[in-house]
């Protein structure tokens, strides 16, 4: 009997199951069958089976984790058990997403967010008058808010208590000028109701007085020696210089440099 020498890789499952059959072909020839022969093949026939199953199983473990991932990462979260009946979990329809989104913005629309402590607290003290510090408050109970609350009234009251006392102070200033200026006025048409009549008594005297000339003649004297007297004189008439000082003034400012020539 010749002997035949084969070297197989019992891991390629083509190999494994090629040994199986030349071991039940030779079976069938009237090869001898002994068990401890036979074994090995068996052996590694149920090791390469066992590890196709394993890799069939776990191929099949990483497919359905997939899928799950997959479901979950494409549709919303599921509502909480405690608000919501359990219900199976279908993947929702676009149109049933746009109709849950349409009613949740509904909802919040409905129903506002209450503003917090802090918010309540910088309105508050943005208010300009009690009456709107009262509406932002309502019916908060925070008591970080009550007691901003009620400085910012206090406040708003002493400004109005200032104010007031402003505006009574500035009534009273200015009447105080108008009363000052009113006296002023008297006083400045008493003086020159009195020139006036002084003038009328030189008139009335015949006195007449001289022409342009003759004045600046005796001004040009008395210059020098009574620039300042000459000046304030010119500005309590009413006139800058000579030239500019009105006709009917020229016999009171003659008479003037007359006294301060004699003085």
């Amino acid at each position: 009997m010749m002997e035949i020498k084969v070297t197989l890789d019992l891991r390629d499952p083509k190999e494994a199951k090629a040994l199986a059959d030349f071991a039940l072909a030779m079976s069938a020839e009237g090869a001898p069958k002994t068990e401890k022969k036979n074994e090995p093949i068996k052996e590694a026939f149920k090791e390469e089976a066992s590890a196709k199953e394993e890799v069939k199983a776990d191929l099949k473990e990483r497919t359905k984790a997939a899928l799950e991932e997959k479901k979950r990462e494409s549709v919303k979260e599921e509502p909480k058990a405690e608000e919501v009946e359990e219900k199976p979990a279908d993947i929702p329809t676009m149109q049933e997403k746009e109709e849950i989104e349409a009613l949740e913005e509904t909802s919040a629309k409905k129903q506002p967010r209450k503003p917090r402590p802090a918010e309540l607290v910088t309105a508050i003290f943005k208010a300009q008058t009690p009456e709107e510090v009262v509406e932002i408050v309502g019916d908060s109970r925070n008591k970080k808010v009550l007691e901003a609350s009620s400085e910012r009234i206090d406040d708003l009251r002493q400004q109005e208590d200032d104010e007031d006392n402003t505006v009574h102070t500035e009534t009273a200033k200015q009447v105080a000028e108008e009363e000052e200026q009113e006296q002023h006025d008297l006083e400045d048409n008493a003086r020159k109701e009195i020139a006036a009549a002084k003038e009328k008594e030189k008139v009335d005297a015949g006195e007449k007085a001289p022409d342009l000339k003759a004045i600046r003649t005796l001004l040009n004297e008395l210059l020098d020696a009574h620039r300042s007297d000459l000046k304030a004189k010119l500005s309590e008439l009413g006139a800058p210089n000579l030239t500019k000082l009105d006709t009917d003034k020229h016999l009171e400012f003659y008479t003037f440099l007359q006294e301060l020539k004699n003085g």
